[in-house]
């Protein structure tokens, strides 16, 4: 697949270099075919149209040039990773997403190990997952995951899809079969809440890590197909900046702690904080490591102790 001519110019930095323009480019070739990749090849064409028919001239050379996969979304489901491939795709539509995304700056920033999602600018983009996951293996599942707004766009939001758009649950008529599947991490401009779902929304830079029973929440959902995550920003494309990670997926939230007597002391009453309470329930899960043998995340043992829908 060829980037040059005026394909070239989302996939192209062009520098001076020592009086001499240097181009580079970042292409996302596996966006562009399907199929596998026989050869390199390499082409300078000269017509003789502007060297008076001499087509001896022309001179380029080529080096550093890397081929390389980007890495999976990695999720945990139930313990175990799920790797969700990087083929990343406009949510919504091609005009509410920044394209071309073929250029890799363009692309959800995704961490070498897979865990840690940035987005830079106006992003709507979903990653199918290798195989859809249908509700009835998912059963009243809970995700969580941590998010960070480091720069606010008009917002923010992550969804766990059975399609690309963005849907209506409360009212069918209107969109029957794309009902309310996303979060609202951050709302700068007042969207409808019809279409999304709202909880806590931090304050710039500041982390939060979400819990929520999505599977006690979503109407008429039959399969989890997509990961989406939405950072809007309309009158600056190149505006927002935010980081999803840990994400987790579990099917069966039960309390290993349940049946367990305990009490929690603090030196003083301003030590008694969501983050030292927490701490102090993850003491408690290593105390009793056979019963909690694959859980180790306090936030979601308090979800399941307490029967909870959401952290907050």
């Amino acid at each position: 697949k060829d980037v040059s001519a005026s394909s070239r110019e989302p996939y192209m930095t062009e520098t001076e270099v020592e009086g001499e323009l240097v181009y580079e480019y970042e292409v996302l070739v596996g966006q562009k075919f399907i199929g596998q990749v026989g050869g390199l090849g390499f082409s300078q064409d000269n017509d003789g149209i502007y060297t008076n028919g001499d087509k001896d001239i022309g001179t380029s050379s080529y080096s550093n040039i890397q081929i390389y996969n980007l890495p999976d979304v990695i999720v945990s489901l139930d313990g175990a990773d799920l790797a969700v491939p990087n083929f990343q795709h406009s949510y919504e539509s091609t005009n509410q997403d920044n394209r071309p995304f073929g250029k890799v700056p363009n692309l959800v920033d995704v961490s070498a190990d897979g865990r840690t999602l940035t987005l830079n600018g106006n992003i709507w983009r979903y990653f199918p997952l290798a195989e859809p996951i249908d509700a009835d293996s998912l059963g009243d599942f809970v995700v969580s995951f941590d998010y960070t707004p480091i720069e606010f766009g008009q917002h923010h939001a992550i969804c766990f899809e059975d399609n690309e758009r963005i849907g209506d649950h409360d009212d069918p008529s209107r969109n029957l079969l794309d009902p309310k599947r996303c979060m609202m991490l951050n709302d700068n401009e007042d969207v409808s809440n019809e279409i999304y779902i709202y909880g806590f929304q931090p304050q710039l830079k500041e982390t939060h890590r979400y819990a929520i029973s999505l599977g006690s929440v979503f109407n008429r959902f039959d399969e989890w197909k997509n990961l989406v995550v939405i950072q809007d920003n309309d009158d600056d494309k190149s505006v927002g900046k935010m980081t999803i990670s840990n994400i987790r997926v579990v099917t069966d939230l039960k309390s290993c702690l349940k049946d367990k007597d305990f009490t929690f002391e603090f030196d003083a009453a301003n030590d008694c904080t969501m983050d030292n309470f927490l701490a102090k329930v993850g003491d408690l899960m290593d105390l009793h490591s056979s019963d909690c043998a694959g859980q180790d995340d306090p936030l979601l043992e308090m979800l399941a102790f307490y029967g909870l829908k959401t952290e907050v």
